[in-house]
């Protein structure tokens, strides 16, 4: 087989324009949107009541003992913790999809950022890129992220920038696994049957930020990756397999749930019968698929809970695809064969890839093939 060839993510002004368009996009479908019906207000006047989740709990609203900051905070808390709640239908089958991507998303972005051609530029911070995200909406900030990404990256990689320290393989998955499926699954514990209604408000606080725990658990477990690794002729001889299984952990994440959701949704829309009226009507194709216009401002809420929907079903789908357009540009840099050849069939076969794995796991296939890539050709030239 031929060497892969680098090319210059110069040209890339396509996947970036894209990314930028969503990027707008976002801004209005989850801020300004939501800002003109009244979600945001609603949210916040029930934050200031001590009221959470469906039953409408009092709950201990007291966090960090500054008013002003406790009723912000609240309010996140507010929304986050409808997310996990559990009483509505469609919420929780949407969150199944929304929780696989985030793996798979979180498995490329720590490893992209310790990258060592990424070190001190953009794709390094996405840690905090996701901190920010949680705050303004991770629709609005990673298409940004992923766009200036590519603009920062206009030059083609060779040999050691496409490195990654073999224990970033090992401690990632577990470190997504403490600190951010963990909180998640117990956030998502019934209340107050199991946990108290203060004990999964504070679950679900720990959950809000997961970006940074996550971060510190992988940086708390690296050293204890590298030593039992041992030298490094040791740890590179299993970098390799070690790389394999953590993107296949994201691409069976990602999958397996948008798997179960289009499953889920396309049985409650052809067999509404063998689901509770209720259920086939929450989980029917025009209301887990149908995305509102972000543009309509002012439209009238027609409750909460629909807002809140309308906003994970959008940030879902923003995040996933600016994921999948910014992996397909990436991995364009690296050529098989003649480049007109290889790129259409790169684009193709993406594309396909993301209708049957969905966007995420078609990202996380693009990056795996890319990074197989080259380590292949690395090979080949020690070989030589």
């Amino acid at each position: 087989m031929a060497s892969p060839q680098p090319t210059s993510l110069r040209g890339a002004t396509t996947p970036v324009i894209i990314l930028f368009t969503l990027t707008v996009l976002g801004i209005f479908a989850l801020l300004a949107f939501p800002i003109s019906n009244g979600l945001f207000s609603a949210i916040l006047l029930q934050a200031s009541q001590r009221k959470i989740g469906a039953e409408s709990s009092p709950y201990d609203t007291t966090l960090t003992g500054w008013n002003w900051l406790d009723a912000l905070l609240d309010g996140f808390t507010v929304f986050f913790y409808d997310l996990v709640d559990g009483s509505r239908a469609d919420m929780s089958l949407l969150m199944i999809p929304f929780s696989g991507s985030a793996v798979g998303i979180w498995i490329l972005g720590m490893i992209e950022s310790r990258r060592k051609g990424n070190k001190d530029r953009i794709p390094a911070f996405f840690t905090t890129m996701a901190s920010l995200g949680q705050i303004l909406g991770l629709g609005i900030v990673s298409p940004l992220f992923y766009a200036l990404s590519l603009i920062e990256r206009n030059s083609s990689w060779r040999g050691s920038d496409y490195d990654v320290a073999p224990e970033v393989f090992y401690t990632t998955p577990i470190s997504i696994v403490i600190g951010m499926a963990l909180p998640w699954a117990i956030a998502a514990l019934p209340a107050p049957s199991v946990l108290s209604i203060n004990q999964k408000v504070n679950m679900v606080r720990l959950w809000e930020i997961f970006p940074i725990t996550t971060y510190l658990v992988q940086r708390a477990l690296d050293p204890l990756a590298k030593r039992f690794l041992g030298s490094t002729r040791q740890a590179g001889g299993r970098g390799n397999g070690a790389m394999h299984r953590v993107y296949g952990i994201g691409l069976l994440w990602s999958t397996a749930s948008y798997w179960y959701f289009l499953s889920m949704v396309f049985s409650a829309s052809v067999l509404p019968f063998i689901f509770k009226p209720e259920i086939a009507e929450a989980w029917s194709l025009g209301h887990m698929c149908q995305l509102r216009n972000p543009f309509a401002l002012g439209s009238p809420l027609p409750s909460v809970s629909q807002g809140q929907l309308w906003f994970v079903q959008w940030d879902f789908w923003l995040i996933s695809v600016a994921c999948f357009v910014w992996a397909l540009a990436v991995r364009l840099e690296l050529l098989e064969d003649s480049a007109r050849y290889s790129k259409a069939k790169i684009i193709v076969g993406g594309l396909m890839s993301a209708l049957i794995l969905g966007p995420v796991g078609a990202a996380v296939v693009l990056i795996w093939r890319r990074d197989t890539l080259v380590h292949e050709n690395n090979h080949r030239r020690k070989i030589v």
